[in-house]
């Protein structure tokens, strides 16, 4: 009885632990891990994500959907309503935003009065005052 109740478990242990997984993720949740495997995948093919649009990553998440079923992004584009892949965009707007921002250089070049550094804006400023 034992062997049998055991083969059972070991028979429905991966589904039962795929339900525990997917109902432990709520909708967001799958959205951000759609949101990295778009990242993941455009820089797989050698893209950078933050030159994507929205509408792009959209694209990679549907090659994924096809390709690979059984991921949690590709289950969520699958199940996604209207509202969710506009949250989608949203969320992969914000990202580039944030992204892009962290990227933008913060520092100016050197000044006669700053050679041997790059320096930041306001000493920039200040270093242009005092020169003038």
């Amino acid at each position: 009885m034992r062997d049998l109740i055991g083969e059972a478990w070991e028979d429905i242990k991966p589904h039962l632990e795929d339900e525990i997984r997917s109902n432990e993720m709520n909708k967001a949740q799958q959205r951000e891990m759609a949101i990295r495997a778009a990242r993941s995948q455009a820089r797989k093919q050698g893209i950078e994500p933050l030159e994507l649009g929205a509408e792009d990553a959209l694209a990679i998440i549907d090659d994924i959907a096809r390709s690979e079923p059984d991921l949690v992004a590709s289950h969520w584009y699958s199940e996604a309503t209207d509202n969710q892949i506009n949250l989608f965009k949203i969320e992969w707007r914000k990202w580039v935003a944030s992204q892009t921002e962290m990227r933008l250089p913060h520092m100016v070049p050197p000044t006669p009065l700053n050679l041997g550094g790059w320096g930041t804006a306001s000493e920039r400023a200040r270093c242009s005052e005092i020169v003038e």
